[in-house]
Order: C-alpha cells, then structure tokens, then sequence
C-alpha cells in the first residue's frame, strides 16, 4: 500500500512542478526587467552595475519568487576594489531613483532593510508585479550560480525537489531570512546536502527523478526528526556533517514567537507531508486528516482549459486540484 502511495505521490509532483517550473515567457520578462534595471543602475551610478543572482540565474525560481539583484561597483567586481555602495545612503539614492522613473509606483512601493546583515532595497515593479530584492557590493551570489548550475547537472531530481520545498514554505510565510525564515540558498543546500548523503543516490543505483515521493518524505524526516540542529552543521564540499563551533540552544523560557520561523517550520514539517498528500493522492475534499497548518476545505475541480496566468497557492492550499491523472495545468 504504501508503495502505490508514494509511486501515486510521485506522479503528483511530476504534474505540480510541470506546472510551475519556469516557462520560457517568465524568463523572457524577469530578463527584460534585469535590463531594465541594468540600463537604469548605469546611467545613475556610471560606474556600477545590476547582477541577477540566486534563483534566477540558476532556474530554480518559483512564478511569483522574488527577483534577486545585487549592485555592485566595478571595481568591486573585478575583485580588487573598495565598496563603493555599500552605505546606507545608497539604499536611500536607489530608492528615489526607482520612484522617479516609474520602476516603483511609488514610496510604499519601496522598503529599506537596512539594519539586517545585509542591506536591502526590497521593491515591486510597477510593469510586472514581481517583487525585486536589492543588495549591495556583494559578489558571493554571483560566484554560487555555477555551483547551483553543477548541482543540477549532478542531481537532475534537485530542481523539483527544491521547487517543491520553496512552494510549501512560501504560503506559509516561511520563505524570508530577514523575517527568520528560510531563503532559496539554504533550501537547495539542504536538499543537495541530503543527496549527498544518499548512498544509492551517488553510486546512481536509484534515479532520483522516479523517486520523487520517496525523497520528499527522506527529506522531511531528515531534517524535521533525524537531524540535530544544535550539535552538528552541513558541510557540502567536502560532503558530510560536521560538530558545531558553539551550540545553538533555544532559551527554555523563549515563547513559539521567539524561535526562529525557520525551526518552528522544520519541526511542523512532519506533521504535514502526509495528511497533505490526501490531496496529492486523489482526494478531492480532505476531511480526516488535515493539514495542521491549513483549514480542511473542498477542493474545486479544474479544467484544462484554465488561462495560463492561474496557478495554485500551494500543494495544500484550496485552490490545489488533484485527480487520478494529470491534475495541474498552466
């Protein structure tokens, strides 16, 4: 029984990631508004520029994803320079530039982070909609985009894996660091980390891309039972863990709203995987067994001849439509 059910879950995820992984007219409008960007970075600074990184670059985005850019000078990115725009005064220049050429709509459109780790300028783009997040002279992210591009090629079953993961945690309010979520860069290490791990995975004696239930299950009990997040880190080159320089430890009088969203999430994610595949397995009302960070709700029923602009919010979501076949459509 349990076979059938993960072979019926997996063909589930084939359907789910058909129908959001990135289409050519997605990539066509984020690179029209990266050059847009660039154009604009150019002609305001003279001398910096806007570099895509992170999700973009690397295919690994979701539809409604946050478009990762980074300014940097040129000198900096050449590798020998002084950051130039790295104060907080830039956050504020970029800010009047984006209003006054109509990239924001307007101020409310625009968000200074500016005391988090790294600085951001967090905005919408009037033309598009998306939601485009700004720092500055900082070039790692660029660096890791061949990385990301080798782990794909190295684990074909990554992508939709990680697609995957980044969907559940994003309608739950879970997918931003600078709100003690988790971003995209720590999802895909997480996933490669525990491929890695996968004996059969390395010698190729299991084809992860027709194991996709499995590994998604592999993956929430790895790191929501299995793995001690206050002893031990992941190590991906070379692979394997390692102990901790200092361990993390939560306050025994801290309060759910004190611990990082990201833990509270890793230890809900066991909760939820199974009782949500109700909905990937075939049922079209889930009743019994509830996801515990949803409401159990009729699932509608969808034709293939939905507009290509709907999407679902999530694999638990009201608007996730599942049947014996094919379910999801563009």
């Amino acid at each position: 029984m349990t076979d059938i059910l993960m072979l019926r879950l997996h063909k589930e995820i084939v359907d789910f990631y058909e129908h959001i992984r990135p289409q050519d007219f997605e990539e066509r409008i984020r690179g029209q508004l990266v050059d847009q960007l660039k154009k604009l970075c150019r002609a305001s600074f003279r001398d910096a520029d806007m570099y895509a990184f992170g999700s973009f670059p690397s295919g690994l985005y979701l539809p409604t994803g946050d478009l990762d850019l980074v300014l940097c000078s040129d000198a900096v990115f050449a590798g020998g320079g002084f950051p130039k725009y790295s104060h907080h005064r830039t956050l504020y220049m970029l800010k009047s530039i984006l209003v006054g050429s109509g990239v924001a709509a307007t101020e409310g459109d625009v968000e200074l982070i500016r005391g988090a780790k790294v600085p951001l300028v967090k905005f919408i783009d009037s033309r598009t909609g998306l939601k485009v997040d700004v720092s500055f002279e900082n070039t790692t992210g660029i660096k890791a985009i061949e990385t990301f591009r080798y782990w794909k090629k190295q684990y074909p079953a990554m992508p939709v894996l990680v697609t995957l993961i980044k969907h559940f945690l994003a309608m739950r309010g879970l997918n931003e660091p600078v709100n003690g979520g988790i971003g995209g860069f720590s999802v895909i290490c997480l996933v490669v980390s525990m491929l890695q791990q996968m004996p059969d995975i390395q010698s190729r004696s299991k084809n992860g891309e027709h194991y996709y239930g499995d590994l998604l299950m592999d993956f929430f009990d790895l790191y929501g039972n299995r793995f001690n997040y206050q002893t031990m880190a992941i190590s991906l080159n070379p692979p394997g863990y390692i102990p901790k320089v200092s361990d993390f430890t939560v306050p025994p009088s801290s309060t759910l709203a004190e611990v990082p969203f990201f833990l509270v999430c890793l230890a809900l994610l066991t909760l939820c995987p199974l009782p949500c595949s109700t909905a990937l397995l075939g049922s079209r009302t889930r009743t019994s067994t509830a996801c515990p960070l949803s409401t159990p709700t009729t699932l509608p029923t969808t034709s293939r001849e939905d507009p290509p602009t709907r999407r679902p919010s999530c694999l638990c979501s009201p608007t996730h439509t599942a049947s014996s076949g094919s379910a999801w459509s563009r």
